[in-house]
């Protein structure tokens, strides 16, 4: 059975959407015991009868900002994600999942978990998806946690979105390219000119080179790899993308002088591409790099958003992905 530790506080729907995403996830899976972490009154207050699978560990307090976390990992305070990835820490659990405060839940995770030994850093890593029916989605590192890097993160990176890719996705030998500028080996800074001849003399991926963000969801690519600056500002340009021009696209439709028929199917598959690029569809930003995995959903989520945090991360704990990376650097290393 897989252990999931769950911050059921995290997020501006919680605990309706943590404690009916869990329900969502156990209905789906029935290898999973999701732990929801919170405020035992308000959970039950969602739903009072909960199923052998789904358990609470009172947790009273929740916060939000980063500093708080802080002060409350200091302190020791019971809060719903500090126990959570406490949890996960002491081994009861297997992972947790959390709709918090990004900043809160990295803090919680870094401090209590640590990195992989010989990993700098710890990076986010999340499913974009394509137009490519034979590849639905790629992988993009980092999504956000470090917006200064060096060549060296950038090589780890790699190697953490190509096990990944590998270990949960199935892929072989998956194509790995570095975000830059331009497509030749000149492009970038100096940071990004070095990564580029690491990532090439690195045998343990499949580099392919430098490529632009245009063209990028021809499904040609497996993993993109990302300072977190460059990768968060791609992925709210994807999501803002398949936001907004899907509905100004259907705004102009329905105002053409078509046959209501017509109109429908045209407005049927608009709304399908909208869904199809939707990343909340394929998860969430799950931590690479930690000992133990630990997946950051959206602040929003709502319950189906949770319950695919927790699939993500089940994948994730299936495919032992955490312990083949963790492995690979201490072979690496020594």
């Amino acid at each position: 059975m897989i252990n999931i530790a769950l911050d059921a506080m995290g997020g501006s729907n919680a605990p309706k959407s943590t404690v009916e995403g869990a329900l969502q996830a156990v209905k789906k899976f029935d290898d999973i015991q999701i732990t929801l972490h919170g405020d035992r009154e308000k959970i039950l207050e969602v739903e009072e009868n909960l199923p052998d699978r789904v358990i609470i560990e009172h947790t009273p307090q929740t916060l939000g900002e980063t500093e708080q976390i802080f002060d409350a990992l200091k302190e020791k305070r019971p809060v719903s994600i500090i126990n959570a990835v406490e949890s996960v820490k002491e081994g009861r659990c297997d992972g947790a999942v959390s709709a918090g405060s990004t900043g809160g839940v990295f803090v919680s995770a870094l401090t209590l978990l640590g990195v992989i030994k010989g990993i700098n850093r710890p990076a986010g890593l999340m499913h974009i998806p394509t137009f490519s029916k034979d590849n639905p989605t790629f992988v993009l590192i980092d999504v956000g946690t470090n917006a200064d890097v060096k060549a060296r993160n950038l090589n780890e990176f790699a190697v953490l979105g190509s096990h990944y890719a590998q270990s949960v996705q199935g892929k072989n030998s998956p194509k790995v390219a570095l975000l830059s500028n331009g497509t030749e080996e000149t492009k970038g800074d100096k940071i990004h000119k070095a990564a580029y001849q690491s990532l090439i003399e690195n045998k343990e991926i499949n580099f392919i080179g430098n490529v632009e963000p245009h063209g990028l969801l021809d499904g040609s690519i497996d993993v993109l790899v990302a300072d977190g600056f460059s990768g968060n500002v791609y992925l709210k340009q994807h999501e803002e993308m398949s936001e907004q021009y899907s509905n100004e696209i259907l705004k102009r439709v329905q105002g053409l002088d078509l046959d209501e028929e017509s109109q429908k199917l045209i407005s049927q598959e608009i709304i399908l591409l909208k869904r199809q690029l939707a990343t909340t569809r394929y998860g969430a930003c799950l931590l690479s790099g930690l000992p133990s995995p630990v997946v950051i959903t959206h602040g929003r989520s709502d319950a189906e958003a949770i319950a695919t945090g927790v699939q993500q991360l089940r994948e994730a704990i299936k495919s032992q992905y955490t312990q083949k990376s963790a492995d690979y650097f201490e072979n690496k290393n020594k």
